[in-house]
């Protein structure tokens, strides 16, 4: 399956969304030419930690925009879109299980439904 151009856009679009992402992006982008950067390594490698770090330095305006990235991304109809969310942002998470009930606590329904879904999957 070809993914989309809403899931392709992902890097580009948070770095648009999160300009402090700016020069990772086009570091990320660079190294990849002349196809734009894997959605899940950039959102793993780059904006997770981002994200994590946000959290620790109580930067909030800067984490409310993540979330509203986020939120944004969890409206998408797009199948790809959606499991990145679960997989590259989610999963990750789940080894901070503070941030991930603040990111819960603060997401919209659908973005709170993939968090809890992923956080709440039987794990063996």
């Amino acid at each position: 399956m070809t993914p989309s151009l809403v899931y392709e856009a992902i890097p580009k679009q948070l770095a648009a969304a999160l300009p402090e992402l700016g020069p990772a992006y086009e570091k990320e982008a660079l190294s990849y030419a002349p196809e734009p950067p894997p959605p899940t390594v950039f959102v793993e490698e780059i904006f997770i930690p981002f994200l994590l770090e946000q959290v620790r330095r109580k930067a909030s305006a800067t984490v409310e925009r993540c979330l509203v990235f986020l939120d944004d991304l969890a409206r998408s109809e797009d199948p790809a879109t959606l499991s990145l969310l679960g997989t590259s942002v989610a999963e990750p998470l789940l080894a901070h299980p503070s941030v991930l009930s603040q990111v819960i606590g603060a997401a919209r329904p659908r973005l709170r439904m993939i968090l809890i879904r992923v956080r709440d999957w039987p794990r063996r």
